[in-house]
């Protein structure tokens, strides 16, 4: 029922959003002020639109740029963390290599 209600609702409003000017079949007097109202409002609502649009292209746009910018740093930003990654496996190799010595040379204690 809820369902129902809301599907009217709605094709409702894409009725009232989508009405042609003269899609009807209906006669119409092209000089009335009726039609030309319609005609305003319908070139008025199509240069909103323009304007939105040309608006969303600008921010994506803009976005774009910025992810570029991202893309660059996190790049840096992943080699450093990788070079930092290779220093300390090579610090852990070498504190390894030094305990094992140790523990051959009887230097190395365990702690009880």
């Amino acid at each position: 029922m809820f369902y129902d209600h809301l599907s009217n609702q709605l094709a409702a409003q894409e009725e009232k959003k989508n009405m042609p000017l003269m899609g009807d079949g209906i006669p119409r007097l092209l000089t009335g002020d009726e039609f030309y109202n319609q005609v305003s409002e319908h070139q008025r609502a199509a240069e909103e639109e323009a304007a939105t649009k040309e608006v969303h292209q600008i921010k994506c746009e803009g976005r774009a740029a910025a992810m570029a910018v991202w893309k660059e740093v996190e790049a840096a930003w992943l080699k450093r963390n990788k070079e930092h990654r290779a220093t300390f496996k090579e610090e852990v190799r070498l504190w390894e290599e030094e305990r094992d010595c140790a523990k051959l040379e009887k230097r190395w204690k365990k702690l009880k």
